[in-house]
């Protein structure tokens, strides 16, 4: 699936309750593979254009203003190649985007 047309259509988001449970936890910064943190934009833009409801837009990146958290996508890049190695470490060095709420990171493993 990665690079393909169904990397950017075909994933499962994480719903505000799952990032609350691993807020819950202790989990402070979680990373995810897919393009984005909710489920797919399209899907969402629908189900908003036919119920009018704003809370169908974006609601786990919204949750994040009821409880602090910050999160990573698309690490899709070279995570598929270290999949059965043991991490020990991943470190994340993110680029400062002047005026900006979001960047990108230099994401490293350590195995």
């Amino acid at each position: 699936m990665i690079r393909t047309p169904d990397y950017v259509n075909k994933y499962v988001g994480m719903m505000p309750d799952a990032v609350e449970y691993l807020l819950d936890q202790g989990i402070k910064m979680i990373g995810i593979d897919t393009i984005g943190l909710d489920r797919p934009c399209f899907e969402m833009f629908n189900e908003f254009l036919k119920t009018k409801d704003n809370h169908k837009i974006w609601p786990s990146h919204f949750f994040g203003r009821k409880r602090e958290f910050c999160h990573m996508e698309r690490l899709w890049v070279t995570l598929w190649k270290i999949q059965n190695i043991r991490i020990l470490l991943l470190s994340c060095f993110p680029v400062k985007v002047r005026n900006a709420g979001a960047g990108w990171a230099r994401v490293v493993a350590i195995v």
